[in-house]
Protein backbone atom coordinates (compact mmCIF):
# COMPACT_ATOMS: atom_id res chain seq x y z
CA UNK A 1 0.00 0.00 0.00
CA UNK A 2 1.55 3.07 -1.16
CA UNK A 3 1.09 6.42 0.37
CA UNK A 4 -1.02 8.27 -2.41
CA UNK A 5 -2.26 12.08 -3.38
CA UNK A 6 -5.44 12.17 -3.34
CA UNK A 7 -7.16 15.81 -5.91
CA UNK A 8 -9.69 17.26 -3.96
CA UNK A 9 -11.97 17.91 -6.89
CA UNK A 10 -14.15 20.65 -5.16
CA UNK A 11 -10.88 23.11 -5.05
CA UNK A 12 -11.88 23.55 -8.58
CA UNK A 13 -15.12 25.46 -8.27
CA UNK A 14 -14.97 28.36 -8.62
CA UNK A 15 -12.73 28.88 -11.57
CA UNK A 16 -10.02 31.13 -11.29
CA UNK A 17 -11.08 34.55 -13.06
CA UNK A 18 -8.57 34.51 -15.32
CA UNK A 19 -5.51 33.06 -16.63
CA UNK A 20 -3.22 34.44 -14.82
CA UNK A 21 -4.48 33.76 -11.50
CA UNK A 22 -5.46 30.43 -12.80
CA UNK A 23 -1.95 29.79 -13.37
CA UNK A 24 -0.36 30.56 -10.06
CA UNK A 25 -2.89 28.42 -8.59
CA UNK A 26 -1.83 25.60 -10.56
CA UNK A 27 1.92 26.59 -9.94
CA UNK A 28 1.38 26.60 -6.40
CA UNK A 29 -0.21 23.14 -6.70
CA UNK A 30 2.61 21.49 -8.71
CA UNK A 31 4.89 22.98 -5.88
CA UNK A 32 2.85 21.12 -3.52
CA UNK A 33 2.51 17.52 -4.80
CA UNK A 34 6.16 17.87 -6.38
CA UNK A 35 7.32 18.56 -2.52
CA UNK A 36 4.79 15.92 -1.28
CA UNK A 37 6.46 13.11 -3.80
CA UNK A 38 9.98 14.18 -2.09
CA UNK A 39 9.09 13.32 0.81
CA UNK A 40 7.71 10.22 0.03
CA UNK A 41 4.06 10.37 -1.62
CA UNK A 42 3.32 8.21 -4.22
CA UNK A 43 0.89 8.42 -7.14
CA UNK A 44 -1.58 11.80 -7.83
CA UNK A 45 -5.33 9.85 -7.48
CA UNK A 46 -7.96 11.87 -8.80
CA UNK A 47 -11.24 11.90 -11.21
CA UNK A 48 -11.19 10.70 -14.94
CA UNK A 49 -10.71 13.50 -17.85
CA UNK A 50 -8.65 15.10 -14.96
CA UNK A 51 -6.03 17.42 -17.58
CA UNK A 52 -9.09 18.63 -19.23
CA UNK A 53 -10.75 20.30 -16.72
CA UNK A 54 -10.37 23.68 -16.42
CA UNK A 55 -8.92 26.29 -14.15
CA UNK A 56 -10.12 29.09 -15.78
CA UNK A 57 -12.72 29.48 -18.95
CA UNK A 58 -11.06 28.27 -21.93
CA UNK A 59 -8.24 27.42 -19.93
CA UNK A 60 -7.71 23.61 -18.90
CA UNK A 61 -5.11 21.99 -17.33
CA UNK A 62 -4.29 20.66 -20.53
CA UNK A 63 -3.59 23.97 -21.76
CA UNK A 64 -1.35 25.07 -18.74
CA UNK A 65 1.13 22.34 -19.92
CA UNK A 66 1.05 23.80 -23.32
CA UNK A 67 1.56 27.44 -22.16
CA UNK A 68 4.24 29.29 -22.70
CA UNK A 69 4.00 31.16 -20.09
CA UNK A 70 4.43 28.95 -17.75
CA UNK A 71 7.53 27.68 -16.56
CA UNK A 72 8.88 24.54 -18.86
CA UNK A 73 10.09 22.29 -16.09
CA UNK A 74 6.85 22.86 -14.34
CA UNK A 75 5.01 21.91 -17.47
CA UNK A 76 6.99 18.92 -17.94
CA UNK A 77 6.60 18.02 -14.40
CA UNK A 78 2.58 17.62 -14.61
CA UNK A 79 3.13 15.68 -17.61
CA UNK A 80 5.10 13.00 -16.41
CA UNK A 81 3.40 12.81 -12.86
CA UNK A 82 1.99 9.59 -12.39
CA UNK A 83 -1.71 10.40 -12.66
CA UNK A 84 -4.43 7.42 -11.43
CA UNK A 85 -8.16 7.76 -12.68
CA UNK A 86 -10.68 7.23 -11.58
CA UNK A 87 -9.91 7.48 -7.84
CA UNK A 88 -10.71 3.88 -6.86
CA UNK A 89 -8.31 2.62 -9.87
CA UNK A 90 -6.51 -0.03 -8.20
CA UNK A 91 -8.06 -0.22 -4.58
CA UNK A 92 -10.84 -2.94 -5.12
CA UNK A 93 -11.09 -3.30 -1.26
CA UNK A 94 -12.48 -0.13 -0.55
CA UNK A 95 -15.42 -0.63 -3.51
CA UNK A 96 -17.61 -1.85 -0.92
CA UNK A 97 -16.76 0.74 1.61
CA UNK A 98 -17.19 3.48 -1.20
CA UNK A 99 -20.63 2.08 -2.14
CA UNK A 100 -21.91 2.45 1.18
CA UNK A 101 -20.68 5.81 2.46
CA UNK A 102 -20.84 9.10 1.48
CA UNK A 103 -18.52 12.31 2.31
CA UNK A 104 -19.07 15.51 2.71
CA UNK A 105 -17.49 18.72 3.41
CA UNK A 106 -19.00 22.02 4.07
CA UNK A 107 -22.44 20.09 3.22
CA UNK A 108 -20.61 18.98 -0.59
CA UNK A 109 -20.00 15.50 -1.60
CA UNK A 110 -16.24 15.00 -1.50
CA UNK A 111 -14.85 11.97 -3.85
CA UNK A 112 -11.74 12.65 -3.62
CA UNK A 113 -11.53 14.00 -0.07
CA UNK A 114 -13.47 10.55 0.97
CA UNK A 115 -10.83 8.20 -1.37
CA UNK A 116 -8.13 10.08 0.39
CA UNK A 117 -9.92 9.26 4.20
CA UNK A 118 -10.49 5.52 3.26
CA UNK A 119 -7.41 5.18 1.88
CA UNK A 120 -5.38 6.81 4.62
CA UNK A 121 -3.63 9.32 2.24
CA UNK A 122 -2.98 12.89 2.11
CA UNK A 123 -5.40 15.34 -0.17
CA UNK A 124 -4.30 18.51 -2.35
CA UNK A 125 -6.51 20.97 -3.11
CA UNK A 126 -5.67 24.34 -5.93
CA UNK A 127 -5.03 26.94 -3.00
CA UNK A 128 -6.97 30.19 -3.83
CA UNK A 129 -9.13 30.65 -0.65
CA UNK A 130 -9.38 30.58 3.25
CA UNK A 131 -11.16 27.16 2.62
CA UNK A 132 -8.46 24.86 1.35
CA UNK A 133 -5.51 26.47 3.73
CA UNK A 134 -5.72 24.49 6.11
CA UNK A 135 -3.02 20.92 6.61
CA UNK A 136 -6.30 19.04 7.77
CA UNK A 137 -10.17 19.06 6.77
CA UNK A 138 -13.28 18.13 8.68
CA UNK A 139 -15.31 15.95 7.02
CA UNK A 140 -18.87 14.41 7.46
CA UNK A 141 -19.72 10.47 7.25
CA UNK A 142 -22.56 8.83 6.53
CA UNK A 143 -22.14 4.78 6.19
CA UNK A 144 -25.44 2.69 5.41
CA UNK A 145 -25.50 -0.46 7.92
CA UNK A 146 -26.02 -3.59 8.27
CA UNK A 147 -29.47 -3.20 9.27
CA UNK A 148 -30.45 -0.60 6.86
CA UNK A 149 -29.92 2.37 9.45
CA UNK A 150 -27.12 5.16 8.66
CA UNK A 151 -24.90 6.35 10.62
CA UNK A 152 -23.23 9.72 10.17
CA UNK A 153 -19.98 10.84 12.07
CA UNK A 154 -17.25 13.78 11.99
CA UNK A 155 -13.59 12.53 11.18
CA UNK A 156 -10.86 14.55 9.53
CA UNK A 157 -8.07 13.88 6.46
CA UNK A 158 -4.87 15.10 6.20
CA UNK A 159 -4.85 17.74 3.74
CA UNK A 160 -1.97 19.90 2.16
CA UNK A 161 -2.54 23.13 -0.58
CA UNK A 162 0.65 24.64 -0.11
CA UNK A 163 4.01 23.28 0.48
CA UNK A 164 4.25 24.21 4.18
CA UNK A 165 1.26 22.38 5.02
CA UNK A 166 3.48 19.13 3.88
CA UNK A 167 5.77 19.73 6.17
CA UNK A 168 3.45 19.62 8.89
CA UNK A 169 2.70 15.81 8.01
CA UNK A 170 6.77 15.33 7.77
CA UNK A 171 6.69 12.74 10.98
CA UNK A 172 3.34 10.71 9.89
CA UNK A 173 4.66 10.34 6.47
CA UNK A 174 7.82 8.71 7.93
CA UNK A 175 6.07 6.49 10.26
CA UNK A 176 4.10 5.48 7.48
CA UNK A 177 6.98 4.76 4.91
CA UNK A 178 9.38 3.31 7.86
CA UNK A 179 6.23 0.89 8.45
CA UNK A 180 5.98 -0.23 5.10
CA UNK A 181 9.66 -1.42 4.85
CA UNK A 182 9.74 -4.66 6.48
CA UNK A 183 12.79 -6.19 5.06
CA UNK A 184 15.29 -5.62 2.79
CA UNK A 185 13.86 -6.07 -0.49
CA UNK A 186 11.26 -3.84 0.27
CA UNK A 187 13.88 -1.44 1.25
CA UNK A 188 15.26 -1.67 -2.09
CA UNK A 189 12.14 -1.78 -3.76
CA UNK A 190 10.32 1.52 -2.25
CA UNK A 191 13.77 3.24 -2.68
CA UNK A 192 12.57 5.39 -5.62
CA UNK A 193 9.65 6.73 -3.58
CA UNK A 194 11.18 7.11 0.19
CA UNK A 195 15.14 8.01 -1.69
CA UNK A 196 14.16 9.90 -4.98
CA UNK A 197 17.41 12.03 -4.77
CA UNK A 198 20.29 9.13 -3.91
CA UNK A 199 21.51 7.10 -6.97
CA UNK A 200 22.34 3.70 -5.76
CA UNK A 201 25.23 1.47 -7.20
CA UNK A 202 23.83 -2.03 -8.93
CA UNK A 203 25.66 -3.66 -6.22
CA UNK A 204 23.71 -2.38 -3.40
CA UNK A 205 20.65 -3.97 -4.17
CA UNK A 206 21.81 -7.48 -3.40
CA UNK A 207 23.47 -5.54 0.00
CA UNK A 208 20.12 -4.61 0.70
CA UNK A 209 18.19 -7.75 0.52
CA UNK A 210 20.53 -9.36 3.03
CA UNK A 211 20.70 -7.09 5.78
CA UNK A 212 19.19 -8.39 8.80
CA UNK A 213 15.19 -7.79 8.42
CA UNK A 214 15.80 -6.22 12.66
CA UNK A 215 18.11 -3.44 11.05
CA UNK A 216 16.39 -2.39 8.17
CA UNK A 217 15.04 0.51 10.24
CA UNK A 218 18.30 2.02 10.85
CA UNK A 219 19.17 1.76 7.23
CA UNK A 220 15.98 3.36 6.60
CA UNK A 221 16.88 6.40 8.60
CA UNK A 222 20.20 6.82 7.34
CA UNK A 223 19.32 6.53 4.13
CA UNK A 224 16.05 8.81 4.91
CA UNK A 225 18.76 11.23 6.45
CA UNK A 226 20.78 11.76 2.75
CA UNK A 227 17.70 12.18 0.99
CA UNK A 228 16.29 15.18 3.38
CA UNK A 229 19.90 16.41 2.91
CA UNK A 230 19.66 16.44 -0.57
CA UNK A 231 16.17 17.82 -0.86
CA UNK A 232 17.76 21.04 0.82
CA UNK A 233 21.10 21.13 -0.90
CA UNK A 234 20.58 23.36 -4.01
CA UNK A 235 23.75 24.56 -4.41
CA UNK A 236 27.34 25.06 -3.18
CA UNK A 237 29.56 22.22 -2.09
CA UNK A 238 28.76 19.54 0.16
CA UNK A 239 28.38 19.94 4.00
CA UNK A 240 28.78 16.62 6.27
CA UNK A 241 28.39 18.65 9.16
CA UNK A 242 24.88 19.35 8.05
CA UNK A 243 23.48 15.97 7.46
CA UNK A 244 21.99 15.63 10.47
CA UNK A 245 22.94 11.98 11.33
CA UNK A 246 26.51 10.27 12.32
CA UNK A 247 28.72 10.48 9.39
CA UNK A 248 32.62 10.74 8.89
CA UNK A 249 34.95 10.12 5.90
CA UNK A 250 36.49 7.45 5.79
CA UNK A 251 40.26 7.31 7.67
CA UNK A 252 43.31 7.45 5.49
CA UNK A 253 44.95 4.59 6.86
CA UNK A 254 41.63 2.61 5.46
CA UNK A 255 41.51 4.42 2.00
CA UNK A 256 45.74 3.27 1.94
CA UNK A 257 45.46 -0.02 2.48
CA UNK A 258 41.75 -1.26 1.51
CA UNK A 259 40.89 1.16 -1.19
CA UNK A 260 39.72 -1.65 -2.92
CA UNK A 261 37.06 -2.88 -1.24
CA UNK A 262 35.79 1.18 -1.11
CA UNK A 263 36.03 1.43 -4.72
CA UNK A 264 32.30 0.46 -6.59
CA UNK A 265 30.78 0.79 -9.76
CA UNK A 266 28.56 3.71 -10.63
CA UNK A 267 25.91 3.23 -12.91
CA UNK A 268 27.53 4.80 -15.59
CA UNK A 269 29.78 2.00 -15.24
CA UNK A 270 32.89 3.55 -14.07
CA UNK A 271 34.93 2.63 -10.67
CA UNK A 272 35.13 5.00 -8.12
CA UNK A 273 36.54 5.42 -4.13
CA UNK A 274 33.53 5.86 -2.07
CA UNK A 275 35.08 7.81 0.76
CA UNK A 276 32.21 9.12 3.21
CA UNK A 277 30.22 6.98 5.48
CA UNK A 278 27.02 6.87 7.90
CA UNK A 279 27.15 4.82 11.17
CA UNK A 280 24.26 3.13 12.21
CA UNK A 281 26.02 1.37 15.02
CA UNK A 282 28.45 -0.90 14.67
CA UNK A 283 29.54 -3.01 12.91
CA UNK A 284 26.96 -1.52 10.34
CA UNK A 285 27.36 1.46 7.38
CA UNK A 286 26.42 2.97 4.16
CA UNK A 287 29.43 4.37 2.09
CA UNK A 288 28.10 7.09 0.05
CA UNK A 289 29.58 9.23 -2.60
CA UNK A 290 28.34 13.29 -2.63
CA UNK A 291 30.44 14.30 -6.14
CA UNK A 292 26.97 14.19 -8.17
CA UNK A 293 25.74 17.10 -5.97
CA UNK A 294 24.41 19.62 -5.61
CA UNK A 295 21.24 17.40 -4.80
CA UNK A 296 21.89 14.05 -5.46
CA UNK A 297 23.96 11.51 -3.53
CA UNK A 298 25.12 7.84 -4.61
CA UNK A 299 25.40 5.45 -2.76
CA UNK A 300 27.64 2.20 -2.90
CA UNK A 301 27.21 0.15 -0.34
CA UNK A 302 25.30 -1.35 2.81
CA UNK A 303 26.12 -3.62 5.12
CA UNK A 304 28.80 -4.56 7.98
CA UNK A 305 31.58 -2.15 7.71
CA UNK A 306 34.75 -2.99 5.73
CA UNK A 307 38.17 -3.38 6.65
CA UNK A 308 40.05 -0.26 8.58
CA UNK A 309 43.45 -0.42 10.48
CA UNK A 310 41.49 -1.40 13.28
CA UNK A 311 40.82 -4.81 12.52
CA UNK A 312 43.05 -8.00 11.54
Amino acid sequence: MSLDLVFNELSMLPMAPDQERARQRAHTFVQTVRYARQKGMGELRTQEAFRDSMLAAGYSWRRWTQDPEVPREARLYLKSLAVRAPYLDGLEALQDQAARSDFLFAGRKAEGLGVAFMNKGLAVSLFFDGMWDKPSLDLTIQELQEDGQILEYKDSVYHASRPDHVDRHEAWIQEFLEASVVDGAALWAQRGTCFPSLVFCEAVQEQMRKLPREKVPSFFRGLRCLEKYCQEWQSGGFNQSALGCQSSPEGQTALDQYAQERTFTLPNGERKIFNYHVKLGNPWRILYDPDFGPGKICVGFVGFHLRTRHDH
